[in-house]
Order: structure tokens, then sequence, then C-alpha cells
């Protein structure tokens, strides 16, 4: 038995109309195709979700909470034959280290629209209306390593 480590996307960006619409070429494309969106994650907050001004400690708990949800779908849509396309905005590189780290095992590839300066080089940075070939042509030697 030839075991393939499943290859999760990971679309970051600033606007999350942007990020959505690009995952969902994305999916389209590959087809068997499932979009995570971290911030429908996040929302599900209702009550109690802290602001980095009031509590940042709390609210980067929070947003790592986010992150390890996604993950824990990602897993279990791989596990299911679809390719999970994850899209959150990645901030800094412990946010990038998290998604590392809950998907050891995994190839993890980065498109990044309009990326930070913390995790500028990291992936492979994709303008908004990018068509999904464009972004796989020049992710495909751009799997996401250690940062």
């Amino acid at each position: 038995m030839n075991f393939r480590p499943p290859e999760i996307w990971l679309i970051s960006g600033p606007n999350r109309t942007d990020r959505n619409a690009l995952a969902r070429r994305l999916g389209v494309h590959l087809g068997n195709a499932a979009h995570v969106d971290g911030e429908a994650l996040w929302d599900q907050l209702v009550a109690g979700r802290a602001t980095p001004e009031v509590d940042e400690a709390e609210a980067d708990r929070q947003y790592e909470l986010a992150i390890r949800n996604q993950c824990l779908l990602a897993r279990s849509y791989a596990e299911a034959g679809f390719t999970p396309i994850l899209d959150f905005p990645v901030a800094t590189t412990h946010h990038l280290e998290a998604y590392q780290n809950y998907l050891i095992g995994a190839h993890l590839r980065l498109a990044v629209i309009d990326p930070p300066e913390s995790i500028d080089g990291a992936g492979v940075e994709v303008a908004a209306d990018a068509s999904a070939e464009s972004v796989v042509a020049r992710a495909e030697d751009a799997l996401l390593r250690r940062v």
C-alpha cells in the first residue's frame, strides 16, 4: 500500500472576499475539493470573542483555535478524498507555524494575496484575480517548508 501525504492548500490575504473567490476557483480547478473558511469558524464565537486591543493574549488564543479547527476539518476532508483549501489571513510567522504543526505530514501549499511583511517570501504571492491554473503552476515547486 502506497501512502501519499494529502495536499492541503492555504490561501492567505487581508481581504476575505478575494480569498474566498480564489479558494473557490482553485477548488473547481482541482475537483473533489472542500473550502474551509477560517473566518466563518472564527465567527462561530458568538460571545466572549476577544479583540487584540482589549486582551491580546486571549485574542491570539482564539485566532489559533480557528486555525486548529480549520486543520482538523482539513484532515477530515483529506481522509475522505477531498483536497482541502483553507482560507484565513496569516499575519505572523507564529500563525504560519501553527498551520505547519497542525498539518504535519501533509503537503501544505501557501498562496498569498498581498503578503504582510512578516511572512513575505513564504509560499507564492498571487494576484487576487489570479486564475486557478496559474496558482497551481506557480505553487508546483513551492511546497511550504518550515519557517
